[in-house]
C-alpha cells in the first residue's frame, strides 16, 4: 500500500472506533449486543453490587447461557476480581451436579471480567420463600439433602462454600423431578 492509503485507512478505522459504544453500566447494554464476538445478550436477569447477571446464547453452538459481568467500579480492585475468578475455578472443579456449570470466562471490551455460566431456569430460593413464605416438608428434604451433597462433594475436592445463603440456592427441575443447585461457590 502507498503512504496516502494507509493514512485514508487510519483515518477510517479511527471514525469506525469512534461509533463503538462504550457502556460503562452494564444495565444499560442492549438486547442483541454481541460480548466477546460470543455471547448474544438477550435479557438482564438479575443484577446486584458487583455486577450484572444476563440471558444470553453462544453465537456459534447457539446454547443459552447465564453471563455474570463485573461492574466496571471493581473492575480495578483486584481482590474483587480475583474472588469472581476463584468462584468461577472452584464451581468448575467441584464434580457435583448440584453447583452451577461454567463454560468460560473472559473480558469485555472495557476490560471487566465476566464469567458464563449454566442457565438455570425457575427462581432462587429466596425468591421462592418471598412468594410462598414456607416450604413444604417434602420440599425442605429434598433440598436439605441434596445441598448435603454438594457441600460433600465442594470438602472433597477441599473447598469451602462461603456463601450458602437463599440468593445462592437454585431449586429447579431436571428430568421431572425437584432439584437444588448453587451458585458462586467461593
Amino acid at each position: 500500500m502507498r503512504l496516502m492509503e494507509l493514512r485514508e485507512l487510519k483515518k477510517e478505522t479511527a471514525k469506525q472506533i469512534a461509533q463503538i459504544p462504550v457502556y460503562t453500566n452494564l444495565s444499560e447494554l442492549p438486547s442483541g449486543f454481541v460480548l466477546d464476538g460470543k455471547y448474544r445478550l438477550e435479557s438482564m436477569l438479575g443484577s446486584g453490587g458487583f455486577g450484572v447477571v444476563y440471558r444470553a446464547t453462544h453465537t456459534q453452538l447457539q446454547r443459552q447461557v447465564a453471563v455474570k459481568v463485573l461492574n466496571a467500579p471493581y473492575t480495578g480492585q483486584a481482590e474483587v476480581v480475583s474472588r469472581l475468578h476463584s468462584e468461577a475455578r472452584n464451581a468448575a472443579a467441584i464434580a457435583s451436579e448440584h453447583i452451577v456449570d461454567i463454560f468460560d470466562i473472559g473480558l469485555t471490551d472495557s476490560g471487566q471480567p465476566y464469567v458464563v455460566m449454566e442457565l438455570l431456569h425457575g427462581e432462587s430460593l429466596a425468591e421462592r420463600l418471598r412468594r410462598c413464605t414456607a416450604l413444604s416438608e417434602l420440599d425442605t428434604l429434598h433440598i436439605g439433602r441434596q445441598l448435603a451433597t454438594c457441600m460433600d462433594d465442594a470438602h472433597r475436592t477441599r473447598i469451602v462454600h462461603r456463601d450458602i445463603n437463599t440468593e445462592n440456592i437454585f431449586p429447579c427441575h431436571r428430568d421431572g423431578r425437584h432439584f437444588a443447585k448453587t451458585i458462586e461457590p467461593g
